[in-house]
């Protein structure tokens, strides 16, 4: 009797004696204090948690990290999210902790699964059908909705397929459940290439990871491999080096830079003379319009029509040339041709000077003669 009085006595006199008033009023505000602390930390718990529910669509994942880190680790690793993604589920159906959302049961290694292809959301694969077989004997289009997203599919899953659907009834794999092992290879948006993850559930890489082709430069004088997400695809690339391919004109050669199509016109400057040899200018050598010009023993190449008529004698030895500049001759002047009509005693003479191909013009010169009377 007396012990257990004393043990009570004991335990009594831990207990602190306030005799001030004013340090109850403290001791009362600090635990207080304690139990606001207590619960900010269960209601920042319990919000972060939703937040990665939210975002991995999975009950069961819960991060290590807040937001911010993880948005530092997407901006360092474009990938990092889906292969967290990926693993997570791994993790889950390892352990046998994930659930399907049609029976509330435990999906493990060793379950028959089917994946929605929108929101990855892992079910139980007769569970879906029989999901998928309801749903659609009420739609005109045979259409069914995914319990998780609520998008639209037209196929009632039938199959049990590895994530990449290559392989029908895959070996149960322990390590990574439900995978086929070989490489995904699922189209991407952004390039040629595919999915370079094995086998796996949820989103493909978001960047391509592999090299791109060997592309020549827009000239193709040099070639050059990048990895697929700097290779410049649509636009080419230019090894700034002068172009050098000959030109139209046959003389020069393109001063450009490496470009893409044509090299265009030759905008070289030319001294060049006209077709008459009276005048010199200098003109692009694509306005050059090359013909051959004899006068005696000169002979020269003109390339443009200066706006002097010839002026020389015609063939007729009466009229002279009022064509516009022209390539010469030592043959002499065949462009014309004469027309004779006699109206009692006028003879009427029209001289036809033909332009050469390139004028596509006519001149006709008409006189009257008159004739003596008889």
């Amino acid at each position: 009797m007396n012990s257990h009085l004393s043990s009570q006595t004991t335990h009594t006199s831990d207990i602190p004696v306030i005799s001030n008033p004013a340090e109850m009023i403290q001791t009362t505000t600090e635990v207080r204090d304690q139990e606001t602390e207590i619960l900010e930390s269960r209601t920042t718990f319990k919000s972060s948690t939703s937040l990665s529910s939210i975002k991995y669509r999975h009950s069961h994942h819960h991060h290590d990290s807040d937001d911010s880190s993880a948005d530092e680790d997407e901006q360092d690793d474009p990938n990092s999210n889906a292969v967290q993604f990926a693993e997570n589920i791994y993790k889950e159906v390892r352990n046998g902790t994930y659930t399907c959302l049609v029976c509330t049961g435990e999906i493990d290694a060793y379950s028959k699964i089917w994946n929605c292809q929108f929101c990855s959301r892992v079910f139980d694969l007769d569970c879906i059908k029989d999901w998928a077989q309801r749903g659609s004997s009420t739609m005109a289009d045979r259409s069914w909705r995914c319990p998780s997203c609520n998008n639209t599919h037209h196929t009632i899953p039938k199959q049990y397929t590895c994530w990449c659907g290559k392989l029908i009834n895959p070996q149960a794999n322990e390590f990574e459940p439900h995978s086929c092992g070989q490489t995904c290879n699922h189209p991407l948006n952004t390039c040629v290439h595919g999915c370079s993850f094995a086998c796996h559930p949820g989103p493909h890489v978001k960047k391509c990871t592999a090299v791109g082709p060997v592309m020549p430069c827009n000239c193709g004088e040099e070639t050059q491999q990048l990895p697929c997400i700097i290779t410049p695809y649509k636009k080419g690339w230019s090894c700034s080096k002068e172009c050098g391919d000959i030109l139209p004109c046959g003389i020069h050669h393109c001063k450009k830079v490496c470009h893409t199509g044509l090299c265009g016109e030759c905008e070289e400057q030319m001294e060049v003379k006209c077709y008459c040899g009276k005048h010199t200018e200098e003109i692009a050598c694509h306005e050059r319009v090359p013909r051959k010009s004899e006068q005696g023993d000169k002979t020269w190449i003109g390339a443009f029509q200066c706006h002097e008529q010839c002026g020389e004698l015609l063939d007729c030895g009466n009229h002279k040339c009022e064509l516009p500049c022209h390539p010469n001759s030592n043959s002499g002047h065949k462009l014309y041709h004469v027309d004779i009509s006699v109206t009692g005693n006028v003879m009427k003479e029209r001289v036809h000077h033909v332009m050469p191909l390139w004028t596509k013009n006519v001149s006709v010169i008409s006189q009257n003669i008159q004739l003596p009377v008889v």
